[in-house]
C-alpha cells in the first residue's frame, strides 16, 4: 500500500506545526493494563494519516505495519503495530 501523508501535508501548508518540530517517533507502552501511545503533534498527525490510508484502501483486507522504519520510536515497548482493515 502506498502511504500518502495528506493530513500531514495539509497541516504543514497551514503552518500548524512549529517550524522546528520534526517527527520523533511514537512511543507505545503498557501502563496499568492499557496501551499508552505518545508522541508530539507531528507524530500523532502521521498516525492519523496511516489510519486514514488503511480505512480508505480499496482492498478489503488491507493492512499496514508500523515499526521503527516508519513512525515508531526505538524505545517503544512494542516494536511493531499492524493496522488492518476488515
Amino acid at each position: 500500500m502506498e502511504i500518502k501523508y495528506k493530513i500531514t501535508e495539509y497541516f504543514e501548508k497551514k503552518n500548524l506545526f512549529s517550524k522546528n518540530q520534526t517527527t520523533k517517533g511514537l512511543k507505545i507502552k503498557e501502563e496499568s493494563n492499557s496501551l499508552l501511545i505518545s508522541g508530539n503533534s507531528r507524530d500523532l498527525v502521521q498516525l492519523a494519516d496511516l489510519l486514514v490510508n488503511v480505512a480508505l484502501a480499496k482492498e478489503k483486507t488491507s493492512h499496514l505495519h508500523i515499526d521503527n522504519l516508519t513512525i515508531l520510536d526505538d524505545d517503544s515497548d512494542y516494536h511493531e503495530i499492524i493496522l488492518e482493515k476488515i
